[in-house]
């Protein structure tokens, strides 16, 4: 049964009672004892082959079981660390969205002290300070759109590109009432004095 003394496996099926059993069969080889008529005696050993294929199948079942359950927490761990990190950075996109519109009053609060929390902090600190200088210039304009409407002297204002960027009540009335030839007299004199202005910062 062993060929130069290797180890043999078969497959032996017993049928018992109307039904069959299959068994694998191990046979190891030892030295015969001197008075044997053989060369090899051998130790066997059998085990009953439903076992290891159910073995075999709970093993199977055992790792897919695992597989699920690291994939499962892999997931929820990607979907946490994706969350921790968009939802900050969405955050400040719809702010710098309604900064862009003019809106400064939406400042999400700040809840982590990583490289993002201080991004949404020093964001809101840029809003702050943007809103604070707009007030200022709003506030500003007023005074000066103010001052200038209470004068009883028509106010032009001319930038170098020769159009209008302030007047007064006074000077809208003037402007809509005078004849053409004033107006000409009137845009001559502006373009005088601007002329004469360049001349003075170039000198």
């Amino acid at each position: 049964m062993f060929d130069k003394g290797k180890s043999v496996t078969r497959n032996v099926t017993i049928k018992e009672k109307g039904s069959s059993q299959t068994y694998i069969l191990l046979g190891y080889p030892t030295k015969a004892q001197k008075n044997s008529h053989s060369k090899y005696s051998g130790v066997f050993i059998y085990k009953d082959l439903k076992s290891i294929e159910d073995t075999n199948n709970a093993i199977t079942i055992i790792t897919i079981i695992t597989a699920v359950i690291f994939l499962t927490i892999t997931t929820v761990f990607a979907f946490f660390l994706s969350s921790r990190i968009t939802k900050p950075l969405r955050r400040l996109r719809d702010q710098a969205t309604r900064v862009s519109e003019g809106d400064y009053s939406y400042k999400p609060s700040v809840t982590t002290k990583d490289e993002i929390g201080q991004l949404s902090q020093a964001f809101n600190q840029m809003s702050t300070e943007i809103e604070e200088h707009v007030d200022a210039l709003s506030t500003s304009k007023n005074i000066r759109d103010s001052l200038i409407n209470s004068m009883v002297e028509g106010v032009l204002g001319i930038n170098e590109s020769r159009q209008i960027i302030l007047s007064n009540k006074m000077a809208n009335d003037i402007m809509d009432n005078i004849d053409e030839d004033a107006k000409a007299f009137l845009l001559r004199q502006i373009e005088d004095t601007l002329n004469q202005n360049k001349l003075k910062c170039a000198i």
